[in-house]
């Protein structure tokens, strides 16, 4: 016999007594898209966590993703551009609260120009934190 790993209880075999268990003993990752006006206002940025797509914000949206406890690393992307990862430790039952958004705040022809520089150094055009 084991035990539950949330709750205690005798299970047979099984590492959770219940699915109400297992999704309690998960954390969770509130993520916020912040308000843009012009440039990327369209687009959706895609959310990685270790490296598979969880969800797909639009301008001023936000989402909550369930992930086990233990470190993850958590991306932004749009188009050909990504944040740099940041990794971030969930604890069981544990809610972590992150931001996405753009660091440019220049004009698009600015942006056009600087196309080159968002290829080479990745994680320069977008930012992911935790608040």
């Amino acid at each position: 016999m084991m035990k539950c790993k949330w709750c205690g209880k005798e299970t047979d075999g099984e590492e959770y007594c219940s699915e109400k268990c297992r999704v309690e003993s998960q954390g969770t990752l509130v993520i916020s898209r912040r308000k843009q006006f012009l440039y990327n206002r369209s687009r959706n940025y895609r959310i990685l966590v270790d490296g598979v797509e969880v969800a797909s914000l639009e301008n001023r949206e936000s989402t909550t993703a369930r992930v086990a406890p233990g470190r993850h690393k958590v991306q932004a992307k749009i188009d050909w551009c990504k944040s740099r990862p940041v990794e971030v430790d969930v604890k069981s039952g544990e809610q972590l609260q992150l931001q996405i958004g753009c660091y440019v705040r220049f004009p698009y022809v600015w942006r056009i120009i600087l196309f080159p520089i968002y290829l080479i150094m990745p994680g320069w055009y977008l930012f992911i934190r935790r608040i």
